[in-house]
């Protein structure tokens, strides 16, 4: 089967990495990958090998940050049927079987495939407005109402996230699919690694991965003489990095954090942490969860989105609420006082590498890709 793929950017970003998981084990089944991306960049390279073509074609978001004029739209909506005929000139000349969009923010690719007569499927990894802050340039409804019209099946990557679509999106095309969250695997965390505690979170420095939540929780303990160091790992969105730059100046915690900047291997600061943090508002699946699982890492997670799907509170890791710096800084002073990790560990561990594996993605895949509905 030849199957197209539609990528949101050419960066290594969240859908990217987990479009490339998808692309690798469809591979290994035989099927044959192809790419359209908007722009060049370093994700061609690391997908170099899974793939049997590429093609640059321009292709233009529809949900945005900030809200567009109807001028805008008009001329954003040319830009997209522009972007479907290049699309499908491709999907024709590639002989493509199968398209699937891996974003929920570019509509051409869906276009494409339906004015080409192949079938579309529509690979949904995030809310889009709750996680993103992005607006619905043309309104929630319509979009997903659109999104349903496209697509022969729409594909999401969490509980959560099906129980939030299925009151937009018609039910018997929705689909949920567990990534298969490739990660090397380390053995369960016996005791913490010093005598204190360290944290990583890993992911971009931005409002609505919500670290500044980390930094409160800080400056808590510190009035208890209680000091963790946390490092952050990740690009940044600069206002909201000036805005913890602010918050840690201001409370005099700078001697605690580190900025590690952008890394394609996290992992080598997940090894060296005792607990990964994830404070995000709301996260679609929660990919750096079961990462820390799979590293064997204590887990610190929002309890909104798919956290409760993946963390059973004080079983295989914590929960706290976003917005409540008392409860997080309670939960790191108990693991700043514990001991053995394994009580926590363990059941992660067998947790995250029972359920997400490439066999487990596949077969699901498979499945959706087989059905003729």
């Amino acid at each position: 089967m030849n199957i197209l793929h539609i990528l949101p950017s050419a960066y290594i970003g969240g859908s990217e990495l987990c479009a490339f998981e998808t692309m690798k084990i469809l591979q290994d089944a035989g099927n044959k990958n192809f790419v359209a991306v908007p722009q060049n960049g370093p994700l061609l390279g690391k997908i170099q090998g899974t793939i049997s073509g590429c093609t640059i074609i321009e292709n233009d978001w529809w949900l945005a940050g900030s809200k567009w004029s109807f001028i805008l739209k008009m001329k954003m909506i040319k830009g997209y049927f522009k972007a479907a005929l290049n699309i499908r000139k491709y999907i024709l000349q590639q002989q493509i079987d199968v398209v699937i969009t891996h974003t929920i923010v570019i509509p051409s690719g869906a276009l494409a495939g339906v004015i080409s007569g192949r079938p579309h499927i529509w690979y949904i990894h995030e809310y889009g407005d709750l996680d993103h802050n992005f607006n619905f340039q043309f309104g929630k409804k319509n979009t997903l109402r659109l999104i349903s019209i496209l697509s022969r099946k729409i594909i999401v990557n969490s509980n959560a996230l099906f129980k939030y679509f299925k009151n937009y999106i018609n039910t018997l095309k929705l689909y949920q699919i567990y990534y298969a969250v490739n990660y090397p695997l380390m053995e369960p965390l016996v005791n913490k690694t010093t005598s204190s505690l360290k944290i990583v979170m890993v992911g971009r420095i931005a409002e609505g991965k919500n670290q500044l939540i980390a930094l409160q929780a800080l400056t808590v303990l510190k009035k208890e003489n209680i000091y963790p160091e946390i490092i952050f790992v990740g690009g940044r969105d600069e206002d909201y990095w000036k805005q913890l730059m602010h918050y840690i100046n201001t409370n005099g915690i700078g001697a605690q954090v580190e900025f590690a900047g952008q890394t394609n291997e996290p992992w080598k600061y997940v090894q060296n942490a005792d607990c990964v943090l994830v404070c995000s508002r709301n996260e679609a699946f929660g990919r750096v969860t079961v990462e820390a699982m799979k590293s064997g890492k204590i887990a610190v997670v929002t309890n909104t989105g798919a956290g409760p799907e993946l963390i059973k509170d004080n079983f295989n890791g914590f929960l706290f609420n976003p917005d409540d710096a008392i409860q997080l800084s309670e939960i790191l002073k108990k693991l700043w006082y514990l001991d053995s990790t394994l009580l926590y560990t363990i059941p992660a561990f067998d947790f995250a590498s029972q359920n997400f594996t490439e066999e487990k993605h596949y077969e699901s895949l498979r499945q959706i890709l087989l059905r003729n509905d």
